[in-house]
C-alpha cells in the first residue's frame, strides 16, 4: 500500500463575486495539494490579505466586482506600501470580460496572467503550475506514475483498472490522514491508496471496472462523514493514458459540484 507522504501547500486567494466559481476552483485546487482563501467582494479579498499570517503566493482575481473592480485591486497591491510584499506576488485574472482593452489595462496594471471564462479544468491548472513554477504536484506526479505502471500490467494482462477520486466540500474537522488509514484497512493489497491534498485522495484498483469501483464506494461509507465529490474513471473504457485517467475523474467531480450548486 503506498501512501503520499505530506507536502508543503502553497497558498491561493480566489477573489470572484460568483459562487459557482468559488465551489468549482477550491474544488479543483484543493484536489490538487493548494491551500484556497475566497472572497466576493474587493474590501473582502483585501481584508484576508492584510489578516493573513502568511503571504499568499497566487492571487486569482475576477476584474468586476461588487464594490470596486479588479484593476483597482492590482494597483493596490502592486503600489500601497501597506501590502509592498504583494509586488512581485503573481497574479492571474479570471474574467468572462476578455476585450482587448481590458486585458492590455490589466496587465499594464500588473497581472501575470489572464485566463477567460469559461475555462477548462486542464487550462486552469496549467496556468496555475506555470505561475507557480511547478511542473506537477508531488502527489499528482506520484499518481501519474502508479497509473502508468497499472495500465501497462492491465495491458499486459488484458483487464480493466479503475480510478476514484475523492473530494471533501469542506476541510472543517477533516484529518485526511485518519480517514485514509481507516479505509487503508478495507481495501485488498493490491490497491493503491494516495492523498492528493488537505481534502481529497484517490484509489486505484487494479482488476476493477466501474461496477465493481462502486462496490468499493458502498463498502467505505461508513468512513466518508460530510459532503463528498466524487469521480469515477475507467481503464480503457474511457482513457487511453494516466493522464487521461485523471482527468475523466476529476471532470466528473467538477461536474457535480456544478450540479449541486
Amino acid at each position: 500500500m503506498d501512501m503520499a507522504v505530506d507536502i508543503v501547500k502553497k497558498n491561493i486567494l480566489l477573489v470572484d463575486d460568483s459562487n459557482l466559481i468559488q465551489v468549482t476552483i477550491k474544488e479543483i485546487l484543493e484536489m490538487e495539494g493548494y491551500s484556497v482563501d475566497t472572497a466576493s467582494t474587493f474590501d473582502e479579498g483585501i481584508n484576508i490579505i492584510k489578516n493573513k499570517g502568511k503571504l499568499f503566493n497566487l492571487i486569482i482575481l475576477d476584474i468586476h466586482l461588487p464594490d470596486n473592480n479588479g484593476l483597482c485591486f492590482i494597483d493596490l497591491l502592486r503600489n500601497s506600501d501597506e501590502l509592498k510584499a504583494y509586488k512581485n506576488i503573481p497574479i492571474m485574472i479570471l474574467s468572462s470580460d476578455s476585450t482587448v482593452a481590458t486585458v492590455k489595462k490589466a496587465i499594464e496594471k500588473g497581472a501575470n496572467d489572464y485566463l477567460n471564462k469559461p475555462f477548462s479544468t486542464y487550462e486552469l491548472l496549467k496556468r496555475i503550475k506555470k505561475l507557480l513554477n511547478e511542473n506537477k504536484e508531488g502527489n499528482y506526479d506520484r499518481l501519474i506514475e502508479i497509473l502508468q505502471e497499472e495500465i501497462e500490467r492491465a495491458n499486459r494482462g488484458n483487464y480493466s483498472l479503475s480510478l476514484i477520486i475523492l473530494s471533501k466540500e469542506s476541510q472543517d474537522n477533516l484529518k485526511i490522514k485518519n480517514i485514509v488509514e481507516d479505509i487503508s484497512k478495507i481495501l485488498r493489497k493490491i490497491d493503491t491508496l494516495l492523498e492528493l491534498g488537505p481534502s481529497a485522495f484517490c484509489i486505484v484498483l487494479p482488476f476493477t471496472k466501474e461496477e465493481g469501483a462502486r462496490v468499493v464506494l458502498e463498502k467505505i461509507k461508513d468512513k466518508l462523514f460530510g459532503r463528498w465529490y466524487i469521480g469515477i474513471s475507467e481503464y480503457p473504457k474511457e482513457a487511453k493514458s494516466a493522464e487521461e485517467l485523471c482527468k475523466k475523474a476529476k471532470e466528473k467531480i467538477t461536474k457535480e459540484i456544478t450540479q449541486n450548486d
